[in-house]
């Protein structure tokens, strides 16, 4: 990693049906400028803690690197959600994801 963090090295939108391929250590975050809401499906080929095992994600609020867990991603999606004051979306997460009421209850980075 370059010293100081992250660069953005590559910038590009996607229009609706488009597909984008990235390689195995690629980076990349997803932002939406539309008041819709995006869907997106990623397909990984086979086992992705075989094929990435060390695979990371960043903290929303801190940029900290900490290990991707499901629950790690899931918890990062609500802090986006909520720093974008996103109600809607976290009523989403919520309602698939019961278990993560305690922590958007309790976390002060949903906060």
């Amino acid at each position: 990693m370059p010293a100081g963090g992250l660069q953005t090295t590559y910038k590009t939108e996607l229009k609706p049906g488009e597909i984008l391929n990235l390689a195995v250590d690629s980076i990349h975050s997803i932002e939406n400028p539309a008041d819709s809401p995006s869907r997106a499906i990623h397909v990984y080929g086979g086992n992705l803690k075989a094929v990435a095992p060390d695979r990371t994600i960043w903290k929303t609020t801190t940029h900290e690197e900490i290990p991707y867990t499901i629950d790690a991603m899931l918890k990062e999606c609500i802090v986006t959600l909520k720093v974008a004051n996103n109600q809607i979306g976290i009523d989403g997460y919520l309602k698939q994801y019961p278990h993560l009421k305690e922590f958007v209850d309790n976390n002060s980075e949903t906060e």
